[in-house]
């Protein structure tokens, strides 16, 4: 349902091997990639995808938001032979949440769109969705109404932006029957 940064992170020491020996197994030198581990109760880490490409759900734009580096703007100029600075510019905490839908059903209307705009720390709102659709709750990536992106000083910054947000925004279903 979201993404923060930073995150509840894993050490380097322990990722940094199995990135590299993905890497080499796959002869991957260069370029965007994407990985999502998991830590098992047990303790391991297991990779549950890879992917040579930027991160979804708002990933690439909580790098902006969080550390400065933009992704896009970087891939491309690395896809141009271009020399790329990944130094961060600052450190802040920011956020992505789907926006879900209470119920399936018709979306009819999107209330308090422009008030969750304007509510601080709010970096964007972004919809995928607009009246007249069919929408569904939030279960796989095709079903988000959109996702809410923030940043603030603190986790609890960005907590509270997101809770101001969830009060002030509202989708309107006419449920199925």
């Amino acid at each position: 349902m979201e993404h923060r940064t930073p995150a509840a992170s894993l050490p380097a020491d322990e990722v940094r091997p199995i990135l590299d020996a993905l890497c080499q197994a796959l002869d991957y030198r260069w370029g965007a990639l994407n990985v999502d581990l998991i830590r098992t109760d047990d303790g391991r880490l297991v990779v549950v995808e890879w992917g040579a490409r930027l991160g979804g759900n708002g990933v690439a734009e909580l790098l902006l938001l969080s550390c400065g580096v933009d992704a896009t703007e970087t891939y491309i100029r690395m896809a141009l032979g271009e020399r790329v600075d990944l130094t961060p510019r600052f450190a802040r905490n920011a956020g992505m949440r789907v926006l879900s839908a209470p119920e399936p059903g018709k979306l009819t209307a999107i209330e308090g769109l422009d008030a969750a705009r304007e509510v601080p720390g709010v970096a964007d709102i972004i919809l995928a969705v607009q009246p007249g659709e069919h929408v569904v709750p939030y279960t796989r990536a095709g079903a988000k109404l959109g996702y809410v992106l923030a940043s603030g000083d603190s986790a609890e910054r960005v907590e509270a932006t997101f809770a101001e947000v969830d009060h002030t925004l509202r989708f309107v279903v006419e449920v199925d029957e």
